[in-house]
């Protein structure tokens, strides 16, 4: 299983062991089925998953996960959408945030004790 992510080049990630605990039929046979997966390591109410059940293996066949199948989540982060923590307390968090329109970026900066607050780009 691969931790946190330290390659310069690559993307910084964490990916976390999974389980298929079962496949859920679409009501409209349009709609793609659904795998759930439930996630080992996350929190009790937010541990399952729910993915279209249709992925690309390497020769572009398509294929479905079974129930029972063992998975890997990984979740990556742009480098310029993320959290960067300093080493006296003060954290400065670059955020991205998408809804359905361009990504719009805002940094937020706060003291120990104070809360953060939203502050354009660049005025920091």
């Amino acid at each position: 299983m691969k931790e946190n992510s330290i390659v310069p080049d690559e993307k910084p990630s964490t990916t976390l062991p999974g389980i298929v605990e079962k496949v859920i039929k679409p009501r409209d046979p349009r709609d793609p089925e659904k795998a759930q997966i439930a996630v080992e390591g996350a929190d009790h109410l937010y541990r399952e998953i729910r993915i279209d059940n249709t992925l690309n293996d390497a020769n572009g066949q398509e294929v479905a996960l079974p129930p029972g199948a063992p998975v890997e989540v990984t979740v990556a982060v742009d480098p310029d959408c993320q959290e960067v923590k300093t080493a006296q307390g003060t954290p400065v968090v670059r955020a991205g945030f998408r809804s359905g329109s361009p990504v719009r970026e805002a940094q937020l900066a706060c003291q120990p004790g104070e809360r953060p607050t939203p502050r354009p780009l660049g005025s920091l």
